[in-house]
């Protein structure tokens, strides 16, 4: 039969064509599935601790990080909603901090970060890790009525200092701890 001429598609052929898009609608739908539990699973390997070297966990969440020392509380602040609290704790032999903002609910939103300096002055690195207060996965509940929002946290070797801090929009600005 001549390539160029046309024939009517017989009932079998068609039923071959649907079957075929089923089956290539299957594969398709297979694949899709399996690129989605892929991209599920890297998502909740970031979400477990990693091994810190110096600056190479600048940003992190420092509540799912195993710590060898801390974390504790270094320096806080009241603000006119709560507290601001510098948190520190070491791991994998390195020193991090963080800010850690307690307010109560209704009380508008705004954001917590960390400055970082050179011990005695220079290298300002301002607004670091900012979380919006009560952004999901960096809150949590701490009293009734009371919640608790952090920044991620930073490396702070000898030679730095870093500062814990809140900006409340009711306010109109920020509050800060001491240099630690």
């Amino acid at each position: 039969m001549n390539r160029n001429t046309t024939h009517p598609v017989t009932q079998d052929e068609r039923r071959g064509r649907r079957i075929r898009a089923r089956r290539l609608g299957s594969t398709t739908a297979a694949l899709l599935l399996a690129l989605g539990s892929t991209a599920a699973l890297t998502g909740e390997a970031s979400a477990r601790a990693t091994a810190c070297a110096t600056f190479g966990c600048d940003g992190h969440n420092p509540n799912i990080q195993t710590w060898q020392r801390g974390p504790s509380d270094a320096l806080g602040e009241p603000h006119p909603f709560g507290g601001i609290d510098l948190r520190a704790g070491t791991t994998d032999g390195d020193q991090y901090a963080w800010a850690r903002a307690t307010y109560m609910t209704g009380s508008g939103g705004g954001h917590v970060y960390v400055n970082r300096r050179n011990r005695g002055g220079g290298g300002e690195e301002f607004g670091r890790g900012p979380r919006a207060l009560g952004q999901e996965g960096w809150t949590t509940s701490v009293g009734t009525n009371t919640i608790a929002t952090w920044s991620g946290m930073y490396y702070n070797p000898t030679y730095k200092q870093v500062q814990a801090c809140v900006y409340l929009d009711a306010q109109g600005r920020s509050y800060c701890t001491g240099w630690y």
